[in-house]
This record gives C-alpha cells, structure tokens and sequence, in this order.
C-alpha cells in the first residue's frame, strides 16, 4: 500500500486521478492513472487520515487557513479499528479530530448527494457542540467545526469549490436560523389556553409535551421573549383562559412574605429549551384592575390587596416581592434579561412604579408597550408604542447605541394593518417591511395562543374582532397570516443583510434605492394601495440585489 501527503485533483471531477504524492518517509514518488479505489471512498479517506497525523495535519491548516506550525496536535478521538477490507459497512462515516486540545473538529467526505448535507451536517455540529458532562460550567464548552468534503454543489445555484457557512453564507446571504435573526418578535404565549384546551395538569410534563409543536411555530418565526404572569390576571377577563399567577405569593402569620418561583422556573426553562432566550417579560405591576391576589397564612384564605401606584401600601405590597425576586433571577442566571414588564398604562402610574422598582434593584430592565413619552426613553430598556406613534429618529439611534430594545405594536383597534382572521394575508407581512421603514428593533402583538373555547371552529371572542386572540391553532398549526408575517420578518433581515453590506462597501446608491422602496410603507394609505400590492412591487426591487 502507499502512504502520501496529498492527493490534488483535477477540475474535470476525476477525483480517482492523482497527479502526485509522496511518501511519508525520506522517499519520494510520483505516479499516474486511475485509482481502482479513489479517494472518495470512506474507509480509504478515514485510514489515511487514521495512520498518517501529518495528512491530517495538512489538511486541517489548509482547509482552516492555518499554518501547519499553528497545529501543534491533532488527535482523532473515534478511531476504528484498520482491516484488510475496504467495503465493510459497520464503520463510523464521520471523523472527530480534537485540535491543540481546544477545538473538536468533525470531517465528513460525502460523495453521493442524498438532498440533505444542510440538516445533516446542522445535526453533526449540534452533536459535537454538545459535549460538557453533567455539572461542567458552560464557559468550558469547546469551539465546534464541521467540514464536509463534498462531491456535489451544495447549492447548485451557487456552485463553489471552497465555501464557509457561519450564520450567514458570506457569499450569498444566505439566511441565519430564525434564533439568530435579528428582528426582535414578541408574541405573547398563553400557556393556560394550552393547559385547558389539551385538558392536561398545567406545567406537568404532559403539558409541556403537548405545547412543543404549538411553541415551536413561535421559535420558527424567530420569537424572542418569553412571556410570564407574575401576579394573577394581569389582564382580567381579556382572554378565554385568564393568565394565572407563575409565582406563588404568601403572607405567612407572622406577617412576614414568601414567595415560590417553582412554576416560573419550570416555565422559562422550557421556553429557553426551546430556544427562545433572548428575554424574559414579567407582567404586571400595573394590571388592568388595580388588584392584587395572594394567600394569607393567617386565615388560611386567599386576599386582594387593593392598592393605586404611589400608594403607601402599594409600594410595601411590590417592593417586598421585588426584592425576593431580583435575588431568585440572579441566582438563576436570567435577571439581565428579564423586564419587568406593563403595558397601555397611565404616564403617572408609570412614574410612580419605577420608583419602586428601582428602589427593590436600581439595575431592573423595564418594559413598556404603550404611549410614547420623551421622559420614558432613558427608563424603560424595552420600549414599544402602537403603529400611529413615532419614536423621533435620534431616540432610535441613541437606545440602539444604548442596547435598548425600540419596536411597535398592533392590536384590536387599527383596522388596518392587522392580523385578523378576515385581514388581507399581506397585512401580516407587510408588518415587517414596515420595521424595516421606521429603522425600528421589531413587533409585538399581545396575542400569539390565547385560544377561544373552540379555536378551529370560530376566531371571535366576545367584543374582540376575529382571530385578534391568537395566530396559531392548536397541534402545531400555523395560519396564512402567520406564515406571511414569517415572510415580512425574512424580508426585515434580508434589508439589514442587504444595508450592512452597502455600508462597508460604501455603496450609498443602493441604500437610497433600498430607503425608496421602503417608504411605500405607509400606513395611512393601505384604503387606497392594498398591502398586496406594495408588498409584490418591494419584493421585486430587493430581489433584485
């Protein structure tokens, strides 16, 4: 048999053709013809990798653009076992090479195409990527790489001898998973509506297994904060299924609180297994009926307090449960991200709640959908306002700057743009092409499954326009209207792509073209231009680049 270094071939594809090796020793050979077994073939690649560290070593820094001298060990950590045939099938196909002890790399030759390397390799990575043993910190996990040596174009419609692929084809943009887009979506989850409609225990792992497919859909339109009641009803009767409180309050006898955080937990840890991670939204200190449940000790009985902001035993009442809370979120790891959250209230009742929260920690994250106010923008770190408002265009810039999170909403009262049952399709995604227009961070609605007593029968819910409580229906189904507002949200990182490119090319004509387009989103004219119509003529414009 032969041991070489390298094997180059031809751009004709004959890769049973080499040109030339040599051998690892002092001897040196060259050859011609064909291969009976090419280097295609998966037991030959995996044995000259396997006996031969200084191919391996090679090919590492070559297909790495590293220098050999960078390399200072390269160990395969799944060897097989070397035999004398070469069409044995109990082998593993993958190779996962440990590199200077800090990096895993998996290799992979793939000769036939079987229309699935995207999902496959996806799979290979998350595996390798997955390597921590129970109870290491997550700081220890290793840097991952997938290689694939194929003998077919990925994508046909970019064929490319030598590709990288991160988050974003580098070539061709190529679109990111939805957990990586940038677009921040918040779509309000109801897990009580899961519970009564599936009739199952609510936050039992019957439960949690019956609401994947229906959270998955949220996950899959690049959903970004978890929704959480921390008090009970927070909107009263706005739902079939009223939220419930996930945190237990208690006044023991000694007039002292208690407060458990089990059902919260079990909750955001399901969501972020999920994936969605990016923020945690708490309602709310300011409910729609100013009363507040909890159970004293002393009667045995469940109480309200009754209580306005900037009253004394208001500020008792949140400030005590505040505290134990900002303690709990940052044993857990998740107080940077989660935000204390209202929505649609009063300026003064505003004011008066900050000042209790930042009197529990000064570093809690706020949230508000709601009125604009200039005194609110230096407060709140999530700051939403309804489709009619604007947010000036140096408040933008300057909360971009600042990390602060800058989106609008829709809800029951625009007639248009919306997301009903009987709304033109486009609306929903003309609603990303809009975000895109007002340079804003992404959308909220209040509703993504707050089902109505029979959701695949009939949309409406008492005063509520059709379809106005939830965008998807239960065992995972999504909607028109939800799909199309997933398209609106490609089209928003399309444009960001797109803009961040000219930037760094200084291609300032084509920003400006980009700019026009998106000014044909306006509100106040869709009686006249139907969403339809403005969404096809800007599709077309974008598409072109």
């Amino acid at each position: 048999h032969l041991n070489f270094l390298f094997i180059s071939h031809r751009k004709d594809n004959s890769m049973n053709q080499i040109s030339n090796f040599e051998t690892v020793g002092t001897a040196n050979f060259s050859a011609t013809g064909s291969l009976t077994i090419p280097m295609t073939n998966d037991y030959l690649f995996r044995a000259l990798l396997q006996k031969n560290n200084h191919v391996l070593v090679g090919l590492l820094s070559a297909l790495l653009h590293l220098s050999p001298s960078d390399i200072f060990s390269a160990e395969i950590t799944n060897p097989i076992e070397l035999g004398s045939t070469i069409d044995a099938k109990t082998f593993i196909l993958d190779i996962k090479v440990s590199l200077n002890d800090s990096a895993i790399i998996n290799l992979e030759m793939q000769v036939i195409n079987e229309h699935n390397w995207t999902d496959r390799s996806l799979s290979y990575l998350c595996r390798s990527f997955d390597h921590l043993s129970s109870g290491e910190q997550y700081q220890l996990i290793r840097p991952v790489v997938q290689i694939g040596l194929l003998n077919f174009s990925l994508f046909p419609q970019h064929p490319e001898f030598y590709a990288t692929y991160k988050f974003l084809n580098v070539k061709n943009h190529t679109l990111p998973a939805s957990t990586e887009w940038a677009f921040h979506l918040d779509l309000w989850q109801n897990p009580y509506a899961e519970a009564r409609y599936y009739n199952v225990e609510p936050f039992s792992k019957e439960h949690f297994d019956r609401m994947r497919p229906d959270m998955q859909n949220y996950v899959d339109a690049g959903g970004k904060v978890i929704t959480a009641s921390i008090m009970h009803k927070p909107w009263n009767g706005q739902t079939y299924d009223p939220f419930e409180s996930m945190v237990t309050w208690l006044k023991k006898a000694d007039g002292t609180w208690y407060f458990d955080y089990t059902v919260f937990d079990k909750w955001v840890e399901y969501m972020m297994s999920l994936g969605v991670k990016k923020q945690i939204n708490c309602y709310s200190m300011v409910p729609w009926r100013l009363s507040f449940q909890y159970f004293d000790q002393a009667s045995n009985s469940f109480k309200y307090l009754d209580a306005k902001p900037g009253e004394p035993a208001y500020d008792e009442f949140w400030g005590n449960m505040l505290t134990s809370f900002a303690k709990h979120l940052k044993e857990k790891g998740w107080f940077d991200i989660t935000h204390i959250s209202m929505d649609e209230r009063p300026m003064k009742d505003m004011l008066a709640t900050l000042k209790v929260i930042r009197k529990a920690d000064k570093d809690f994250k706020v949230s508000l959908a709601g009125t604009y106010h200039d005194e609110l923008v230096k407060e709140l770190h999530d700051y939403c306002i309804a489709i009619g408002e604007k947010f000036p265009a140096e408040v933008i810039k300057s909360r971009r700057e600042a990390g602060q999170v800058t989106t609008y909403y829709t809800c029951c009262t625009e007639p248009r743009p919306n997301t009903f049952t009987f709304s033109a399709p486009a609306e929903a995604e003309w609603l990303g092409w809009f975000a895109a227009k007002e340079n804003l961070d992404g959308y909220l609605r209040w509703a993504l499954n707050s089902w109505v007593k029979n959701p695949l029968q009939d949309s409406r819910f008492t005063a509520w326009a059709a379809g106005d409580t939830y965008m998807i229906y239960p065992e995972g189904r999504s909607s028109i209207r939800f799909e199309r507002l997933i398209e609106g949200i490609q089209a928003y990182e399309k444009i960001r792509i797109l803009k961040e490119e000219f930037e760094k090319k200084g291609n300032k004509s084509a920003i400006k073209q980009i700019d026009k387009v998106l000014k044909t989103f306006d509100e106040f004219s869709l009686e006249k231009i139907p969403a339809a119509t403005v969404v096809a003529k800007a599709k077309e414009a974008i598409n072109k680049y």
